[in-house]
């Protein structure tokens, strides 16, 4: 969905990459000010995309 919304843009490469490198930073930051901050500018970012947010994962 994130490369489809970021092709019309021509911008999938750019987009992939940023959500990308924004989720891995989420994931791996132990520091929750930090934490919250990359998950805050990965929804902003969504959102600006008009793109929905994950499903979460079933286990």
């Amino acid at each position: 969905a994130a490369a489809d919304a970021a092709a019309g843009l021509k911008q999938f490469a750019k987009l992939d990459q940023a959500l990308e490198l924004l989720t891995a930073l989420a994931d791996r930051a132990e520091d929750r000010p930090l934490r919250a901050a990359c998950e805050a500018k990965l929804a902003a970012l969504r959102r600006t995309m008009g793109l929905r947010p994950p499903a979460a994962p079933t286990a």
